[in-house]
């Protein structure tokens, strides 16, 4: 069963079903609160993925059956609360882009610009897998919205089109902030925000929640967008619920790409929340992703990775979804 735009279903995008790729803990126990994943253009069968306990970066590796992982550690930065990372090229040259946005500490005033909460894109030169340091060439800011109503988590780049895009996470209405790449601040205004067209649930998943291990899963909080991804022209929001695909039309903005209604990405239910009780979720859920964080394409578009931030869980899964 799919959600609903207008009262219609949408459609299911073309990928699945869920494959799970490794149990990255065994490799590194930071990766238990990975927050943010994106496919190397440079490097072959590469991800990267960020950790919102770890100042690194951890380039995972994809061997047949399982996965190697090496970490960087990132220099000339201090860390708030990383929460997405996003790939890009310029003049040839390929670059990271780690999204320090998070609101994990609203009341802090580490983060503050002229007595306002800015956000932080931090850019560095994409590593060799393996490489022991890299440093930090250059910070983006931008005011942020209303701390901590909104929040968000879900940033990436358009090379392309030299654009930076963030979706807001927990306000009722969600909306899109594009900002310039090449400048190195910004003070959005509300007419810079675009609404994004984000399904509305089914009556069944719009039921108050009975616990706080259910929260995750029940009301608004499963249209919450965790992560963003782009390549070329399509893009992928990852919720606490379900992935979302969006198209973007030759000559057209990507705000009127993301006003359109988008694919729906069907993710299992998971069975266990991490240091709780078990749910009783639909027959046949999946025991995997208990809290989205992460989503990227492949360099191709072939899959989509997802990986869920699991603190206190004894695995810390990669899943893929394959293009069918």
């Amino acid at each position: 069963m799919t959600d609903l735009v207008g009262g219609a279903t949408l459609d299911v995008a073309p990928y699945g079903p869920q494959a799970v790729v490794a149990d990255l803990l065994p490799h590194d126990e930071e990766l238990r609160g990975i927050s943010g994943l994106i496919s190397s253009r440079a490097h072959a069968d590469t991800l990267w993925a960020i950790s919102d306990t770890a100042t690194q970066l951890f380039a995972i590796q994809l061997r047949g059956g399982g996965v190697d992982v090496r970490s960087t550690r990132v220099r000339g930065v201090d860390r708030f609360d990383w929460a997405d990372l996003a790939w890009f090229e310029e003049d040839g040259d390929a670059f990271l882009m780690i999204a320090d946005v998070g609101t994990n500490r609203p009341a802090s005033t580490a983060r503050t610009r002229d007595g306002a909460q800015v956000g932080e894109l931090h850019v560095v030169a994409e590593p060799r897998p393996g490489d022991k340091k890299v440093k930090v060439l250059r910070t983006i800011t931008f005011t942020l919205p209303c701390e901590p109503i909104r929040d968000l988590e879900a940033v990436a780049v358009d090379s392309a089109r030299r654009e930076i895009l963030l979706v807001e996470k927990r306000a009722a209405v969600k909306r899109l902030l594009v900002l310039d790449l090449d400048q190195d601040h910004h003070e959005p205004t509300p007419e810079d925000w675009a609404e994004v067209s984000l399904p509305d649930l089914h009556v069944h998943e719009q039921q108050p929640a009975t616990s706080p291990s259910a929260v995750l899963y029940q009301t608004s909080w499963r249209r919450n967008p965790t992560a963003l991804d782009v390549l070329g022209r399509r893009a992928v929001l990852l919720t606490n619920r379900h992935a979302y695909v969006y198209e973007r039309d030759v000559g057209a903005s990507w705000a009127k790409a993301f006003a359109t209604a988008p694919l729906q990405l069907q993710i299992p239910f998971t069975l266990e929340l991490p240091g709780r009780a078990p749910q009783t979720l639909p027959k046949g859920a999946s025991p995997v992703l208990p809290q989205r964080e992460a989503v990227c394409f492949d360099r191709g578009s072939a899959s989509v990775f997802v990986a869920s931030e699991q603190r206190g869980a004894a695995e810390a899964w990669l899943v893929r979804f394959d293009r069918r």
